[in-house]
């Protein structure tokens, strides 16, 4: 699919210029930005709010990366959440991504209605930073590999990877999803 059919949409919690991501994704139809600091504070799920909007196919990536998002776009396919991970992320963190839940933050494409998935769940703190791997678990997830770039922030301490919560919730999403008796 070519970018010039797709939304682009970016979440970010504000603080970094992002205008080198804007930029990378000038070939979009349209590239929305949520950014936590100006807008309500959802966290991650910013992305969806913006996603749930009708908008047909969209195309997300975090605010600390450049993708080769022509590539990804190009990977899509209907009904399936298209995921750009490297072999080696994938491999390392295999016991964290053992059930269907995936990172989608280097680059991913998907159908606006995948996001009904996450209609009906509370909209708590570890729902709005996690709901990236309810939305993975409860869809058919494709993985690719296309090249990206991680910008210097992505290192940056105030990331989520690198917060000490970050396994622990993790952890208590994967079992809400497991309450709820849904397996990827």
């Amino acid at each position: 699919m070519s970018p010039s059919e797709v939304t682009a949409v970016v979440v970010t919690r504000g603080g970094y210029d992002i205008s080198e991501v804007i930029e990378s994704l000038a070939a979009f139809r349209e590239v929305i930005v949520w950014d936590n600091s100006e807008r309500k504070n959802l966290k991650v799920f910013g992305r969806y709010a913006e996603i749930g909007i009708p908008r047909g196919v969209v195309y997300t990536q975090d605010d600390d990366v450049i993708v080769d998002a022509v590539a990804v776009c190009a990977a899509y396919q209907p009904g399936v959440i298209v995921a750009n991970s490297s072999p080696q992320h994938r491999e390392i963190n295999a016991p964290f991504y053992r059930d269907g839940i995936a990172p989608i933050g280097w680059g991913s494409v998907f159908d606006a209605r995948l996001i009904d998935v996450l209609d009906g769940w509370e909209r708590d703190d570890l729902f709005l930073r996690e709901c990236d791997r309810v939305f993975t678990a409860l869809n058919k997830v494709k993985f690719i590999e296309v090249p990206f770039g991680n910008l210097p922030r992505a290192t940056a301490p105030d990331r989520m990877w690198r917060e000490r919560r970050h396994l622990d919730d993790l952890a208590a999403i994967r079992g809400r999803i497991l309450r709820r008796g849904v397996t990827a």
